[in-house]
Parts: C-alpha cells; sequence; structure tokens
C-alpha cells in the first residue's frame, strides 16, 4: 500500500483495494473500516468525489455525527472524520459546509482529550508528532495528548478557512475558543490579529500583534510579528515599509519565501507594477510547483486576466505544471475551480 501510494497510480490503489475485498469476505469491522478509508482516500485523490461521497453513506450519517465515537455503531476514525471534512472543498469550493463538517472533527477531538491538560501546546506537539504521523487509522494506542494535538491541528484548519472566509463573527469566537483551551500562545494570536485586519479592525489587530510581541522573547526576532506588522503597514498605506519586511524574510527563512514572495507581488499589483507582480507569482509556481498554495493561483490568475486579456497561454503553463508536479489533490481542485471561473 505505502507503495501505491508513493507512485500516485491511484487507480492501481483501487484496484488492489477491489480485489482484497473480494479475496477476503470475511473480514471484520475493524478491517472493514481500514479498507474503506484507503477506498475513500483514493477516490479524492483520482477527484472522483461521488464515489467517495457513497462510501461515506455506507458509514451513515457523518452530518449528524457528534462528538461520540461511533454512527450506527460502527465506530468513525479521525483521518475518515478528516477527510469527510473535506470534500466541499475539493467538490464545490464550500467553505461553509466544510467548516459546519470541521468543527463536528473538533468536537470529536476534544470529547477524546476530556480531562487532559491542554497548556504547553508547543511541548506536546514536539513529543506527539512522531506518534501521530504513525498512528493507526483506527486511532488504536493514541494517548489523551495525542487528541489534544489533533484538537489543536483541526482547530487551526479552522481558523484558516474562517479567516479565509472573511467570517469575522464566528471566527473570533472560534478563535476565543482555542485561546481559552491552550492559552494566548503566539500562532493563535497571529491568527487573531490576521482575522481582525481581514474584516477592518486595524486598531483592534495592531492592539494584538502588540501584544504577541511581549509573549515573544526580546532576544528573538519574531516572524509572525514582523509579518503581521507588514499587513497593518499595508492597511496603513506604507507599503514600502512592508516590502521591506518581506524582502527580509524571504532571504531569512526558506520556509517563508513562498509566502513573501506571494505577498510582494499583491503589494507590486497594488502599486501598478502587474509585469513585476506577475513574475514574483510565477516564480512562485516554478521554484516548487509541488507545494503551490490555491491563494498564489488565484492571485495569478487574476493579475492574467487584468494585464493579458485573453491570451492565455502563460496561465495554461502554469495550470500544466499544477497538473503534473503538485502532490496536493486538494490544491488541484481548487486550482481547476478556480481556473473554470476566470
Amino acid at each position: 500500500m505505502i507503495l501505491i501510494i508513493r507512485s500516485t497510480d491511484w487507480s492501481a490503489g483501487l484496484d488492489y483495494i477491489n480485489r482484497y475485498a473480494v479475496r477476503n469476505r470475511n473480514l471484520q469491522a475493524d478491517d472493514k473500516l481500514v479498507l474503506r478509508f484507503f477506498r475513500v482516500f483514493f477516490y479524492l485523490q483520482s477527484q472522483n468525489i461521488d464515489n467517495a461521497v457513497l462510501e461515506f453513506s455506507s458509514v451513515g450519517n457523518m452530518d449528524k455525527l457528534g462528538p461520540d465515537s461511533s454512527a450506527g455503531g460502527t465506530y468513525v476514525p479521525y483521518n475518515l472524520r478528516v477527510l469527510y471534512a473535506y470534500i466541499p472543498l475539493i467538490s464545490k469550493n464550500d467553505f461553509s459546509k466544510a467548516i459546519e463538517r470541521f468543527h463536528n472533527v473538533l468536537l470529536f477531538c476534544e470529547d477524546q482529550a476530556q480531562g487532559a491538560d491542554f497548556s504547553g501546546i508547543e511541548e506536546i506537539l514536539a513529543k506527539c508528532q512522531e506518534t501521530l504521523d504513525r498512528a493507526h487509522i483506527l486511532d488504536q494506542g493514541l494517548t489523551q495528548a495525542d487528541w489534544v494535538a489533533r484538537t489543536y491541528r483541526v482547530g487551526l484548519t479552522m481558523a484558516e478557512l474562517l479567516i479565509e472566509k472573511l467570517d469575522g463573527e464566528n471566527g473570533q469566537k472560534h478563535l476565543a475558543h482555542l485561546i481559552q483551551l491552550f492559552g494566548e500562545i503566539p500562532t493563535l494570536l497571529s491568527l487573531q490579529s490576521k482575522l481582525l485586519l481581514k474584516i477592518g479592525d486595524v486598531p483592534k489587530s495592531r492592539e494584538v500583534t502588540d501584544k504577541l510581541e511581549c509573549i515573544i522573547p526580546s532576544s528573538e526576532e519574531s516572524a509572525l510579528v514582523s509579518l503581521n506588522r507588514a499587513l497593518i503597514a499595508v492597511h496603513d498605506n506604507k507599503s514600502r515599509e512592508a516590502q521591506d519586511i518581506y524582502d527580509l524574510w524571504k532571504s531569512k527563512d526558506p520556509n517563508l519565501e513562498k509566502v513573501c514572495m506571494n505577498n510582494l507581488g499583491v503589494l507590486s499589483a497594488f502599486d501598478g507594477d502587474i509585469m513585476r507582480a506577475i513574475s514574483y507569482l510565477e516564480n512562485v509556481v516554478r521554484k516548487d510547483p509541488t507545494n503551490v498554495n490555491e491563494i498564489v493561483i488565484q492571485n495569478l490568475f487574476h493579475l492574467y486576466d487584468f494585464y493579458f486579456l485573453d491570451n492565455k497561454e502563460r496561465r495554461n503553463i502554469i495550470e500544466e505544471l499544477i497538473t503534473k508536479y503538485n502532490r496536493n489533490t486538494f490544491v488541484k481542485s481548487r486550482v481547476s475551480t478556480i481556473s473554470q471561473k476566470f
């Protein structure tokens, strides 16, 4: 199975699963659930959404699944719930439905972690990383600390979706809940500042960023603080200040290079230098087409339509790079949806 996943031959994976099921008709319920997980995974990777949804219908009514562990007496594991939550994004770019489903996953994780200590999440993540990476599909052998880490991960995913949807009211409630669970840690304060900025509350965003700066040791130059300051500078019409920050961090931290280049592209567009903006964003894609973010593609397509009008040649090159090299089916699907809009 690992070799099939590494090869990305999803048809071969489905064929293997189906042949295995035919040869082993008396499988236990747990074994059937493992096969169902892989079948759903392969269907989603090959963008066969209808068959993936049919697989879930055999499990039970997933939309009415509460924080308890089962649907119709069958345990529904974390990974299967997460795949189900992603389907609205893949098929219809439906943020509302995806957020609703991720909220159900969050309740499930919190229920599994009930009674655990949620403080010190950075240390918990460091300790649980290897366990979670190798976790059994049916969640066997996990500790409460592992479920705390999963609660945090799902909570961050929900926060990012709410920010992208510009849902200020629910976003603030959700982040307040996460801060109540995990405390005022840098990542959550940074997301809070970003959300406030997105919905236009610049003074409050600045206040949260000041708080963020206070909790980070003065000896550390924080990317979180700097990038938040850059966003605030953009809203204050200080594009030069923001550009300096992004230029600094794209050279200083390889993990932030793509984010900074995307933002530099957007800033260039605001300044009227469309060709420079396009160049920044195309370089993000060319540098690593396997992991490009769909937001970069959306920004790039907007610029293509604005500047090149009916000339689709450059856009087609970018689409081919994504289709050929990107490892993330969810991104490919979103890119396809975005492309159809233009």
